[in-house]
């Protein structure tokens, strides 16, 4: 989520912006597949064919998207067969969204009644094709999000701007707040780290979470050099050279 006049926007109004903005892009991208030569190119007419297109996630060979703005769907891509698989809609909803896959696992959020929260989060599974709805406990305005999964924990957001992380089999949620306060958007997760960002004095800042300690890290992105060395739990990465 990114800060809008200082607050915090919620991922299904986020989503939504992405979409509009989204459309820009495609019609200009049709304009030009009309040309025989952008045909000639190879570019997949699945593309063209919808109002809006947009990969969210990959793993593998597997790419999860939504596609077709407010009648659309999600989709799952194989790259290395070139074909597409239409995701269905989870009971109960006119949206849903993928926002992550994690083995068979796909994960996101739908809108029972699309634009207008609260939204759910899901777990789908492609190979059985249950369904798993999950909130964050208790009622609140703009719902629960599921933004990534790692083995047994979910990451996402609740209300108008809360970050969680959960363990899947015991049902136990735990917010993540910043050390100085602020709320945060987790984003991606790997086995015991989870990353993303929040919004402190005009500024976004990314942070990197390990759950078995609780420890919060901020871990802004150097626009020259990274520095020579850091504290904590957060690490720099840099290119790797053959000695």
């Amino acid at each position: 989520m990114h800060p809008n006049n200082g607050s915090w926007v919620s991922p299904y109004r986020e989503f939504s912006s992405r979409l509009l903005a989204s459309v820009v892009s495609i019609v200009v991208l049709m304009a030009f597949s009309a040309s025989p030569a952008f045909a000639q190119a190879g570019a997949p007419n699945y593309v063209f064919q919808d109002l809006v297109t947009s990969p969210i996630a990959i793993l593998g060979n597997r790419v999860i998207g939504y596609t077709g703005g407010s009648t659309g769907h999600g989709y799952l891509y194989d790259i290395a067969l070139g074909t597409y698989q239409t995701l269905p809609a989870a009971p109960g909803s006119n949206v849903s969204i993928p926002y992550g896959i994690d083995g068979d696992d796909v994960v996101g959020f739908y809108f029972p009644n699309w634009p207008s929260p609260p939204v759910h989060g899901f777990i789908y599974n492609l190979v059985s094709g249950s369904w798993t709805t999950i909130d964050y406990p208790g009622v609140v305005p703009g719902g629960t999000t599921i933004q990534a999964k790692s083995g047994d924990y979910i990451v996402g957001s609740y209300g108008n701007g809360n970050g969680y992380v959960s363990r899947i089999s015991t049902g136990v949620f735990t917010t993540i707040i910043a050390s100085t306060g602020e709320s945060v958007s987790p984003y991606g997760i790997s086995g015991d780290q989870v990353v993303g960002n929040y919004f402190l004095n005009g500024v976004v800042r990314g942070f990197i979470y390990r759950i078995s300690t609780g420890g919060l890290c901020r871990s802004p992105i150097p626009r020259r050099s990274p520095p020579a060395a850091t504290t904590g739990h957060m690490r720099w990465a840099s290119k790797a050279t053959k000695s």
